[in-house]
């Protein structure tokens, strides 16, 4: 294979692979939103700095919006005001998690479960028979 023919290859690759991620993370932006709110109500810059410190997970800024916006018009999510307490310069909108948004966090965490689930059997399974050949 040509050096230029495999960097294109190579490229393209890294290309799918990034775009994959960006969808894998805005499924995983909505299970893991859902599950921090439970917690307390949140504003939208919390949810993704707690995501990248304590997840692991970076995703861009402007992509957590759009998922909030989703959740909000799906009625999984709600604008509340501050919590008692906070001090803010400038006002922030925070989110608490419906009774919609509850049920909606336990039907994708069981799914997000079970997929997890059945992929570490798959990879398992490959490892050790690549491990015996």
């Amino acid at each position: 294979m040509n050096t230029k023919f495999k960097a294109r290859v190579m490229e393209q690759e890294e290309i799918e692979l990034s775009q994959w991620k960006d969808q894998f993370k805005k499924g995983i932006l909505e299970l893991c939103a859902l599950a921090l709110l439970t917690e307390k109500p949140h504003y939208g810059y919390q949810i993704y700095k707690y995501m990248g410190e304590n997840l692991g997970i970076r995703i861009d800024i402007a992509a957590s919006y759009p998922v909030l916006k989703r959740m909000l018009h799906a009625h999984y999510i709600k604008e509340v005001q501050s919590p008692p307490g906070t001090q803010e310069l400038k006002r922030r909108r925070y989110y608490a998690i419906t009774e919609q948004g509850k049920q909606r966090l336990a039907v994708i965490k069981g799914a997000y479960f079970n997929m997890n689930e059945g992929i570490s059997k798959l990879l398992n399974t490959k490892i050790m028979t690549k491990r015996r050949s």
